[in-house]
């Protein structure tokens, strides 16, 4: 056998080698440590992948951060059924309200006041339930997180502004028999106000809607 050809076998092998302690190590890490995954994965652009190891990372834990992570990564690959599924995980941890008020405290001044971490999370849950089908479940899940009031960026109103640039007008007319049934007894002022607004956009959507 030619010298190169023994060189190069030994540096092959050697590849080999390596490739597989490493291929070890990424697993043994996978298992043992998905804390230390999620950060790393996420870090390199494997979303995905970051997604999985926060979610095992929770599961372990039960630190919220994790499961907020999860959510949150989900939210901006698109994934519906995980933003469904995490997000409504993350709703129902013990840790939720303190957890959302640290994120709101670390907003941008300019930021605050205009909408909350737990509305962001509300609206993207949601809109993902609708968005995987389960229509009159997401219109029934926003109702329930409206809590008693009608804010501006509520979830009822991101569901029907997905309904609407669906041209879904099973779901409009949904939500619209939902609105007109509310009991806006105990809203404030600026709530009733922004409920007949929303009610007259509806309207206006519908009269556009036979029109055409």
């Amino acid at each position: 056998m030619r010298l190169d050809k023994v060189i190069l076998k030994a540096a092959l092998s050697t590849l080999a080698a390596i490739l597989a302690l490493l291929a070890a190590m990424i697993l043994l890490l996978s298992f043992a440590f998905p804390q230390t995954m999620t950060g790393i994965t996420y870090s390199m652009g494997m979303d995905s992948l970051s997604v999985h190891f926060a979610t095992d990372a929770y599961n372990r834990t039960n630190k919220v951060e994790y499961i907020a992570h999860a959510t949150e990564v989900s939210i901006g690959l698109n994934d519906y059924p995980k933003i469904d599924e995490l997000g409504e995980r993350l709703i129902a941890d013990d840790e939720f309200a303190a957890y959302c008020a640290e994120r709101n405290e670390a907003l941008p001044e300019a930021a605050q006041g205009k909408t909350t971490y737990e509305e962001y999370l509300y609206r993207a849950v949601c809109v993902a339930k609708y968005k995987s089908g389960e229509k009159s479940g997401a219109v029934e899940r926003a109702q329930e997180l409206l809590l008693g009031a009608f804010k501006r960026n509520n979830p009822v109103v991101a569901v029907l502004r997905a309904a609407i640039v669906a041209e879904d007008k099973d779901t409009v007319e949904m939500i619209e028999s939902e609105l007109l049934g509310l009991d806006d007894s105990s809203l404030s002022a600026e709530d009733k106000q922004y409920l007949s607004d929303v009610l007259a956009t509806v309207e206006e959507w519908n009269t556009t809607d036979t029109d055409e």
